[in-house]
């Protein structure tokens, strides 16, 4: 397995943990805090998009001003097929990179950050769904 093929395994695991975290959310779950000062589920989705949209910037030499992106909707479903959208245009960006530097720099920006707040999430589903199995976001 080549570093190509190791960070697009761990990009398509990472993904389908997202969807299945974010799968079946309750409509009154899109703006809950786990705790105050955490992200809601709204709140992460639009946080990740703007972290794939500042890694395709990164790949062109852009600086990005973190807080600045706005989601085209506030709709949860909407929200999300634009978070997969932008978050499919990383990873395009770093499989026509020339060298590793590039699957380093868009694993930061995507599969470890993603990591990070799907665990959040979990918790979260876990506060608003205390039956809701947290080993659903695992493909096996």
């Amino acid at each position: 397995m080549d570093a190509g093929e190791l960070f697009t395994s761990q990009l398509d695991d990472a993904e389908y943990q997202l969807r299945q975290v974010f799968s079946g959310l309750p409509d009154g779950a899109w703006d809950e805090h786990l705790v105050p000062g955490t992200m809601s589920p709204r709140e992460t989705a639009a946080h990740l998009a703007e972290a794939y949209v500042a890694g395709v910037k990164h790949f062109r030499g852009e600086e990005h001003d973190w807080g600045t992106y706005q989601p085209a909707s506030t709709e949860p479903t909407q929200i999300l097929d634009e978070m997969f959208q932008e978050r499919d245009k990383l990873k395009a960006a770093a499989l026509a990179a020339e060298d590793h530097t590039g699957l380093k720099t868009a694993i930061a920006y995507s599969a470890s950050h993603d990591y990070y707040h799907i665990g959040q999430m979990c918790s979260l589903r876990l506060k608003v769904e205390p039956n809701w199995n947290p080993y659903s976001i695992y493909k096996s």
